[in-house]
């Protein structure tokens, strides 16, 4: 199971998927179908403001880039990635962009720096996933 701020890399078919209430923070997930290496994490704020390695998965936009490095060391081009997005969720109504929207935003951003695609979304609303 992949908690808030959590983020792992699987290869050979090991289950990681188990993410459990996303709700306005978002989960990233990068599949390598040939090699079957699978990574994610989920975060809850947009934006990095914390120096420490270990808080940076919880975090959308060193969580986008510690996820790819992470794929790399597995031996997985960026270039095969099947990038999915989870969660960025609205649950309150919150007027302007939500802390959600900013998640999912900011993945987008980041990922399209690195010259990935979203390959699939499952974002927004005033629901949990």
């Amino acid at each position: 199971m992949i908690k808030i701020g959590e983020l792992k890399v699987a290869a050979g078919g090991d289950k990681i998927l188990d993410i459990p209430n996303v709700t306005s923070g978002i989960t990233v997930v990068m599949l390598e179908k040939q090699k079957m290496v699978a990574g994610a994490f989920h975060s809850l704020l947009p934006k990095c403001t914390s120096n420490n390695r270990a808080d940076l998965a919880k975090f959308t936009d060193t969580g986008v880039r510690l996820l790819l490095a992470e794929m790399e060391n597995q031996g997985v081009s960026k270039h095969e990635l099947v990038v999915k997005l989870i969660g960025g969720s609205d649950l309150m109504g919150a007027s302007g962009l939500s802390i959600g929207a900013q998640n999912v935003e900011m993945a987008k951003k980041i990922l399209g720096e690195e010259g990935l695609n979203v390959g699939g979304m499952e974002v927004g609303g005033r629901r949990k996933r």
